[in-house]
């Protein structure tokens, strides 16, 4: 189990932070990430004056936007997009409906399918 509070939006690409997120893990393996899904003046004002805010930037997913925060919507794609499946997303209610946490859990098949590939591979280049 990998645990991220608040600090995944706070890399310069997100999609490669997944997929190396989920290279950490073992088949089955769950990544819970809490991330704060809108921003707001205080964000703004607080963590605006940091370096690491504006690293998203650079990043093609992410710079339409005007902080490294992302919707619902895209975290769940991207966490797809990485390999994960999702289990148990969940949204904040009241004071913390701008809050959400994703669990997304680590595919065996993909992983046996790239262990398959490799062996396919490592077996061609030996004849």
């Amino acid at each position: 189990v990998a645990i991220s509070t608040n600090l995944l939006h706070a890399t310069p690409f997100i999609k490669n932070t997944l997929r190396h997120s989920r290279q950490l893990l073992q088949p089955g393996g769950a990544l819970v990430v809490n991330e704060v899904l809108v921003t707001n003046a205080f964000a703004q004002i607080t963590f605006g004056l940091t370096d690491g805010w504006w690293l998203f930037e650079i990043d093609p997913e992410r710079m339409r936007g005007n902080s490294p925060l992302m919707s619902w919507e895209h975290w769940r794609s991207l966490l797809s997009d990485a390999g994960f499946q999702m289990a148990c997303p969940m949204r904040g209610e009241g004071p913390l409906v701008q809050q959400a946490v994703m669990v997304g859990i680590c595919s065996l098949t993909t992983r046996r399918r790239r262990a398959e590939q490799l062996a396919v591979h490592m077996a061609m280049s030996v004849d």
